[in-house]
């Protein structure tokens, strides 16, 4: 995992779940954005968001309990690497 797919992740979770919006903040597409959840993801073997369907085919997402802790930990990262520079 690198920094900038830190990064990214942590624009959706500033940008309250919504990857447009992320993917606009951080200058890619939504669908790069949306692959980019994925592979961290993928990498870390849980979801960091969980995303349902309910009535009327309207998508929900909350971030997970896990989601939250890895938040936290990408902020101290970012953070870190952040003072290096």
């Amino acid at each position: 995992m690198r920094i900038v797919e830190i990064e990214r992740i942590l624009a959706i979770f500033d940008c309250n779940l919504c990857v447009k919006e992320a993917a606009e903040k951080m200058h890619i597409s939504r669908s790069g954005m949306g692959m980019t959840l994925r592979q961290v993801e993928r990498e870390l073997g849980y979801d960091l968001i969980e995303r349902n369907v309910g009535c009327n085919a309207k998508l929900y997402i909350k971030i997970t309990e896990k989601g939250e802790k890895a938040r936290e930990v990408f902020r101290r990262m970012v953070d870190s690497y952040n003072m290096l520079k």
